[in-house]
């Protein structure tokens, strides 16, 4: 079934066919005279970003054009995109390594340079057979020859027929790319590159050929005053460097200057962003802006994944008189409505009569007659707490209870008494449950109104202005989860085998210690699950690789998580794999220590019912320790990841 929520990523779409939505906070930092690097996990939407600049798509993508208002360069700058992973980084790594590191350096900052040179000269020399610049053959000309004498300064052995036009100068540029990838690959001697190569600083070169390029496309653009044409240098799946590679992107940040501008992306933050190849010389917030897409706020996201959806059915309907709004499609969150559902088809005949009958009672003294649903997870947290009842006749006192005292215990008593009523799947509905679901991942977030859209069967006009009813929407969401689980074994993850155990084991214990706790502490101390390694536990050379593992599924999307200055390691389950699991749909608010042995534990399983009995042995470990209530204090609640 067609359906404008595609479920495939951007990297397998053709250019023409992506419908592009610019968020104005993200997209209007990359537009700055700045470097920048893009932080976001796998789906956050850094690739359609960095695309966004890219030259090639704003001549052939008519979507692009429409949201740049048909003036696809209007900012003068000329964008160009490579993924790290396509460029030669892992044999220039090992003909590298044991170089000097000022040498290595230089060598593959000479890579980089002659990689953007390529992209650069083949984007001007494309622009002038598009006309969108229009410069004279006899300006082409004085241009090939500035650039030719800086070229002869760096390359030594290039011999070069007569070269007249930019798309010949790009040529060059091609072969001589050529010729340093197979000296990378015979593993020649540091004198053979210095036969073929004059290695000047990181970044110099690029940046002096740049400009003679950047003289060149502003010759006709006088009418825009002091701007100037310029390039941005967008080098994605950066994650992929080792630690020196990083240091050397670092460095090529630190040193940019105009007109050369690099943006480039991770998954996660690197663990070293400030350091550079050169001494005393350090890469400070005043030299790039950082731009981290997983830390967007859920009224920014909603924005966001609004924005993007109605985009798409824009392009699907081919009209601009659409848009999509979640509250409007899937509904304000209602718990109790949630509840109600739940205990409808439950079987525990006893348990259903005493919760109803308990919001019966709770509803009768606050005179809440005026509800649809009956106040059943505010009765279950009054009785099992023992929280007093303000009337409604003290409204100041009652708001105050509810937040503090109901609302943030809310998904807690969810949980809980669908634990008590054994209920086999959690149910997850409405439009803050699906946001919050998608963990600030777009593509999690189209996956699940895609499932949801195509179960409703309707027409996509009903579907964007009707509401799916709750049940629909809890099996779409619960079945886009299990897929994503499913998909474990088959994602880029580097160690499938030991991640897939230790997310699945992670998802377990979460569900249990939200859920259930023999003196009913997951109700105070609610939503545990963020998972936090000690700087101690860490340096064991025994199981250091299980970290590896843990690094690997944040990167590849299963976790999230974040390194502490002090050494320790705070990772979570990735709330779209909370209905697999049943856990909340808001993830994990609070700290539980887990240690290195039980990670071990996990991954070295031989089976799923053993993997299933170890984590119920960490879940009651953890409970049992969960009597230190300062773990679960308000000043541990960290929900930063």
């Amino acid at each position: 079934m067609i359906t404008p929520f595609s479920k495939q990523r951007y990297e397998h779409e053709s250019e023409s066919s992506t419908v592009f939505y610019l968020p104005k906070p993200f997209f209007g930092e990359l537009e700055k005279h700045k470097p920048a690097y893009v932080i976001g996990s796998r789906g956050s939407g850094k690739t359609t970003l960095l695309k966004s600049l890219n030259w090639r798509e704003r001549i052939h993508n008519k979507t692009l054009q429409n949201r740049l208002s048909d003036e696809p360069f209007r900012g003068l700058y000329i964008g160009t995109y490579v993924k790290l992973p396509e460029i030669q980084l892992t044999t220039f790594h090992y003909w590298l390594k044991d170089f000097p590191d000022d040498i290595h350096g230089l060598v593959l900052g000479l890579y980089l340079d002659l990689i953007t040179l390529e992209q650069i000269s083949f984007a001007v020399s494309e622009l002038i057979a598009e006309e969108i610049l229009n410069i004279s053959i006899k300006k082409e000309v004085e241009c090939i020859n500035s650039l030719l004498i800086e070229w002869s300064n760096v390359v030594l052995t290039e011999d070069f027929d007569v070269i007249e036009t930019i798309a010949g100068f790009n040529v060059l540029v091609e072969k001589t790319r050529n010729s340093l990838e197979k000296l990378a690959q015979r593993r020649a001697s540091i004198d053979d590159v210095h036969k073929h190569f004059n290695l000047k600083q990181i970044g110099i070169f690029v940046r002096v050929i740049a400009s003679h390029l950047s003289d060149f496309c502003n010759h006709d653009t006088l009418t825009y005053d002091e701007n100037k044409w310029h390039f941005k240098i967008c080098m994605d799946e950066c994650e992929i460097l080792t630690s020196f590679q990083q240091l050397v992107i670092n460095t090529y940040v630190r040193v940019s200057k105009w007109p050369v501008f690099p943006i480039v992306s991770y998954v996660s933050s690197p663990s070293d962003i400030s350091s550079t190849l050169i001494p005393k010389l350090t890469l400070q917030q005043a030299d790039r802006n950082l731009i981290v897409l997983d830390n967007m706020e859920q009224n920014e996201f909603k924005e966001l994944t609004e924005g993007i959806a109605s985009a798409r059915c824009q392009e699907f309907m081919r009209s601009t008189d659409v848009s999509f709004n979640s509250e409007t499609t899937l509904g304000k969150l209602n718990i109790n409505a949630l509840l109600s559902i739940i205990i409808d088809v439950s079987e525990n005949q006893a348990k259903k009569n005493e919760l109803l009958e308990d919001a019966r009672e709770f509803a009768n003294i606050l005179d809440s007659s005026k509800c649809k649903e009956p106040p059943i997870y505010e009765a279950y947290l009054a009785k099992k707490l023992k929280l007093p009842i303000i009337k409604h006749s003290d409204s100041t006192n009652q708001r105050y209870q509810k937040s503090q005292q109901y609302r943030k215990k809310m998904v807690a008593a969810y949980l809980s008494i669908c634990h008590e009523l054994k209920v086999k799947k959690v149910r997850y509905a409405s439009s803050t449950m699906v946001l919050s679901l998608s963990d600030n991942c777009v593509r999690d977030f189209l996956i699940q109104l895609d499932n949801i859209y195509q179960k409703s069967g309707w027409e996509l006009t009903k579907f964007l202005n009707n509401q799916v009813s709750l049940e629909l929407q809890s099996d779409a969401i619960i079945d886009a989860s299990h897929n994503k689980r499913d998909s474990i074994p088959n994602s880029e993850l580097k160690y499938p085998v030991q991640v897939r155990k230790i997310i699945n084991g992670l998802a377990i214990i979460t569900a249990i210690i939200q859920s259930s706790d023999d003196y009913d502490r997951h109700l105070r101390s609610t939503e545990r699950g963020l998972f936090q390694l000690t700087s101690s536990e860490t340096q064991s050379d025994k199981l250091m690789d299980t970290l590896e593992f843990i690094q690997d599924a944040i990167d590849a999307g299963f976790l999230r998580g974040k390194k502490g200055k002090d050494g320790s390691h705070t990772f979570r389950v990735h709330t779209s794999l909370a209905p697999a699991f049943g856990f909340s749909y808001r993830g994990a608010y609070y700290k539980v220590k887990l240690t290195l042995d039980d990670l071990y534990h996990l991954r070295e399983a031989n089976s799923e019912n053993n993997l299933e009995k170890a984590a119920r042995t960490i879940a009651k470990k953890i409970s049992e320790r969960s009597e230190d209530l300062t773990l679960f204090s308000n000043e541990d609640n960290d929900n930063g990841i």
